[in-house]
């Protein structure tokens, strides 16, 4: 079953490259909450605070320098934006800092929804994106992550686990400790 999960969420990955056209119109700025986002001031996540880490690892990579020689099984510290959500699970999918939101690349009417990145080539938004999932034993636990520490879109993060790499070179960080920038 946890590879089914993989399979749809690795499928996941490139179907948010694509604009969403389902989600409400967002000008954020960044290190900001989208207007139209995940959250609201009241939204909190039920993920345990076992995860949340007080202070942001200093030994952290950038999702692209970290895909060069990375091994499924190899512990990580990956940062980066937090792409969107994986609705009902505790998982999301995170793009490297050298990848600019829409709403950053100035005015893009066509974009509603910024954290897509639909203003980059697709393509670019795969290779460079990781998804990050939070297991109970086994399985992703089954809440929403959005809410955990101010955890929103395009919101810095720095993950700590365990990378598994399927046959495609798609990533995923189960992880075990989340740093949420303020």
């Amino acid at each position: 079953m946890i590879s089914n999960i993989r399979i749809v969420f690795a499928a996941g990955l490139l179907s948010l490259a694509a604009c969403s056209e389902s989600a409400p119109a967002g000008n954020a700025s960044a290190g900001s909450a989208p207007a139209g986002s995940a959250l609201s001031e009241a939204s909190k996540s039920a993920l345990p605070e076992t995860y949340h880490l007080a202070a942001e690892p200093a030994d952290a990579k950038d999702i692209l320098a970290l895909k060069q020689d990375l091994k499924d099984g190899d512990a990580v510290v990956v940062r980066g934006r937090v792409q969107d959500f994986v609705n009902g699970l505790a998982a999301f999918v995170m793009t490297d800092g050298s990848l600019r939101p829409c709403n950053e690349e100035g005015p893009m009417p066509d974009c509603e929804t910024p954290w897509d990145y639909c203003c980059t080539d697709p393509a670019e938004v795969s290779a460079a994106s990781a998804g990050v999932e939070f297991h109970d034993g086994s399985s992703i636990r089954r809440v929403d992550a959005a809410g955990f520490h101010g955890l929103d879109r395009l919101k810095w993060v720095t993950v700590k686990g365990v990378a598994k790499v399927d046959p495609k070179g798609n990533v995923t960080v189960v992880a075990d400790g989340l740093f949420v920038k303020p």
